[in-house]
């Protein structure tokens, strides 16, 4: 079931290994562990393989990190607010990480000016998304940020791998917010 589900997702089997995506038999939901900076294992982010229910392992710090911080520190990367849509980005090597949520705590905003050479944030198609470029405008000063709107789709998730490439090499829809 989860083979099937990453594979509808457009996640390959490659991705599955390097990201060490699982699955929880008996709850039902692919499980994607959250690493430290530091590439320590914080715990666990679950999601349904029917519906859309979220479930994280008790303790997980999701406000202390970035989904795949581990992988892409001192980079210019992407920030996104699902696991899958960083997934997605790696797999055509665009080094992004993921917020966990439509929010961004000061924890998040700190390790993005620590670690981040320079940032793209690339929201969910919604008002919560929205929220979330203005909280990193608002929080970060001390580099520039441009904002990726996706044109069709909710998320990353919803777009091909060429329409996502077209999405990154259309330098009219990058915008930039903060110096």
């Amino acid at each position: 079931r989860a083979k099937k589900y990453f594979a509808n997702r457009n996640i390959t089997q490659e991705s599955a290994v390097t990201f060490m995506l699982g699955y929880s038999e008996k709850q039902d939901m692919v499980v994607v562990p959250v690493f430290s900076v530091e590439n320590i294992c914080l715990g666990f982010v679950a999601r349904s393989i029917e519906g859309k229910s979220f479930k994280n392992s008790t303790g997980l710090p999701k406000s202390k990190t970035l989904f795949n911080i581990n992988n892409v520190k001192r980079q210019k990367m992407v920030v996104v607010e699902s696991s899958f849509d960083v997934i997605r980005l790696s797999q055509l090597n665009i080094p992004a990480v993921a917020t966990l949520g439509a929010t961004v705590s000061k924890s998040q905003i700190s390790l993005l000016q620590t670690y981040a050479s320079s940032i793209i944030v690339c929201p969910d198609n919604d008002d919560a998304g929205s929220g979330l470029i203005d909280k990193i405008v608002k929080n970060i000063k001390s580099r520039e940020i441009e904002v990726v709107r996706l044109t069709k789709g909710k998320d990353i998730g919803d777009l091909a791998d060429n329409e996502i490439l077209d999405t990154f090499n259309n330098a009219g829809n990058k915008l930039v917010l903060a110096v």
